[in-house]
């Protein structure tokens, strides 16, 4: 706190009043917002990526589903998440409810930008719901998705299919077709999976998508990586919000929903570093590629650290971000009032 006079006990009173607040998901909305306005320099959206990830707090395991936005630069920033009290993956309900919430906080996603999502979300009324939000996608399937509707929309049995897809890729590097997939003309892109893992079954990466341009779906796939070094950065390498220890679903997204807006600051900074002073970039020999020494995140991270040092400079650091901004919808916020995100997944 920056007073050594303060006595302990006192101030960790006040961080456990803290993590009892009432109307703790109109808190977390009001972040959300706070994330938005500081990105009005930086903003210039193209993908809106989701994804799933699990937060290993001992013995426990709690699943966040997670939106966010992309940034000119092509990072990727969060924007809202939400517990599941359950294991495994997230149903369509659960989706198009954060998608939802989230295109009522960012009205000026729509047309032109793109939907990106792993294996995990398909569904019928899931697509529907994109397309009907005027939002393109791109979503990797997994080997037997939609396989038998793709063969029979191209008058092919599933083996000849599987049979001309391995032909394709061998010759050209890819397979694409314009296939019919739940009523509506999509379009198929397979690609050797050059990242295959042991417990894949499929060697191939297979994309579906509304776009026709097959390039534009290759390159756009490879951002979705972006939210997994979302979630490496805050869970473990810069914030490790995994080792706090918290186990309550309140707690966890509390602290999640900041870490949030605060690894969007420090991206911010971090730009703004690059634009000073631009990394060199190195080339690895395991990779055979070129990197930039330092990343963004890194810059804006040890800036950050080397200007605050307690709590008390964090809320300076952070009043002076904040803006005064009239254009959000607060009607939004009383739709919350005495409910729990975490506790009522409809409430969303």
């Amino acid at each position: 706190m920056g007073d050594k006079s303060l006595n302990v006990n006192n101030v960790y009173a006040r961080f456990v009043r803290f993590f009892k607040m009432q109307e703790l998901s109109i808190f977390c909305l009001g972040i959300a917002c706070m994330t938005l306005d500081s990105l009005k320099e930086v903003q210039e959206t193209t993908y809106l990526i989701m994804d799933r990830t699990n937060w290993k707090l001992g013995v426990l395991n709690r699943n966040i589903l997670q939106l966010g936005i992309t940034l000119s630069n092509g990072l990727m920033v969060p924007i809202f998440g939400i517990p599941l009290d359950k294991r495994g993956n997230s149903n369509e309900s659960e989706r198009i409810k954060l998608l939802e919430l989230v295109l009522k906080l960012c009205p000026f996603l729509g047309k032109g930008d793109i939907f990106l999502g792993d294996r995990e979300f398909i569904g019928k009324r899931w697509i529907s719901k994109i397309i009907k939000s005027k939002l393109s996608f791109i979503i990797r399937l997994r080997k037997k998705d939609y396989l038998a509707e793709i063969a029979q929309s191209l008058n092919l049995t599933v083996d000849k299919l599987n049979r001309k897809i391995k032909r394709k890729v061998r010759a050209n590097g890819f397979f694409y077709a314009k296939v019919k997939v739940n009523g509506k003309e999509l379009y198929y892109f397979v690609s050797k999976d050059g990242k295959k893992s042991i417990r894949s079954k499929d060697s191939y990466v297979r994309l579906l998508s509304d776009i026709s341009d097959f390039e534009q779906i290759r390159k756009g796939y490879k951002v979705r990586w972006q939210i997994e070094i979302y979630f490496a950065k805050t869970k473990k390498k810069g914030f490790n919000l995994e080792d706090l220890g918290l186990e309550k679903f309140e707690k966890v997204m509390l602290m999640a929903t900041i870490v949030g807006y605060l690894y969007t600051l420090t991206l911010i900074e971090g730009m703004k570093q690059e634009k000073i002073k631009p990394e060199k970039l190195q080339y690895y020999l395991d990779s055979g590629k070129e990197y930039k020494r330092k990343s963004i995140f890194t810059k804006g991270f040890e800036k950050i650290k080397s200007s605050i040092f307690s709590i008390v400079d964090l809320t300076r650091f952070i009043k002076k971000k904040l803006v005064r901004n009239k254009g959000f919808d607060l009607s939004l916020f009383k739709g919350f009032i005495g409910k729990s995100i975490f506790k009522h997944i409809k409430s969303v």
